[in-house]
Order: structure tokens, then C-alpha cells, then sequence
């Protein structure tokens, strides 16, 4: 199972210092088999497949929803980022993809707390 947690680069510039700051959970998640990574918002995108079909791509990869979970920042710092965010939630929910936003208490206040301790 893969496990995406979705920034927007406004909110978190450089990925790769997330996964360093959470390199335990990353550490945690591989005992269990579950790849653990983050991503940025602005790579996302829902494309229109040869079949008629949705789906999402990241970096022209396909993200597949029925083996993976998504966690998605909610990017307060930019409007734009913040309805892209809500769309792409809204296209997760009518997928019927494991959204974790909406099932983990305090999901999205995490990352800002991780990241303070940080500075």
C-alpha cells in the first residue's frame, strides 16, 4: 500500500526536508509495508484517460487510488493552492479513495506541529 501526504510547495518548499523530519514515520510505515511519501500539490493532476476515465497523475504517474491513502494539507497560505486542494479532495471523496483527512483527529494540525519543533 502506498501512503501520500499531499503539501503545497507555498506551505512546505522543499519536500525532501519533510520526509527528513519524518523520517520515523517513513522508517515506521516500511516495517508494515506501506510506502510512506510526500508530494507536492502543484505536480498533482486529474487527466482525462484514452477510456473516458479520470485519474490522478503525479509527475505524469498515475496515482492509483484503490492501492494507496491520501492526506491532504489543507495550503491555507495561498487561495489558489487552497481550492486545488478542496478539488482534489472532493475528486478523492467521489472515487471512494481512503481519504484520511476526515478519519485521523488532528491530522492536519500535525504537520504544523512537526514542523515547529523544527525551528
Amino acid at each position: 500500500m502506498n501512503l501520500y501526504w499531499i503539501v503545497a510547495k507555498e506551505e512546505y518548499s522543499n519536500v525532501a526536508e519533510i520526509e527528513q523530519a519524518y523520517a520515523e514515520y517513513i522508517r515506521e510505515f516500511g516495517k508494515r509495508d506501506i510506502a510512506f511519501r510526500f508530494i507536492a500539490l502543484e505536480d498533482c493532476i486529474v487527466s482525462s484517460c484514452p477510456d473516458g476515465r479520470l485519474a490522478l497523475l503525479h509527475q505524469n504517474q498515475l496515482l492509483d487510488e484503490s492501492t494507496a491513502a491520501f492526506i491532504i494539507s489543507p495550503a491555507n497560505l495561498n487561495p489558489q493552492a487552497r481550492a486545488i486542494s478542496s478539488t482534489l479532495r472532493y475528486f478523492l471523496r467521489v472515487r471512494r479513495a481512503c481519504l484520511l483527512n476526515d478519519g485521523i483527529v488532528g491530522i492536519e494540525t500535525l504537520e504544523w506541529d512537526k514542523i515547529g519543533q523544527m525551528t
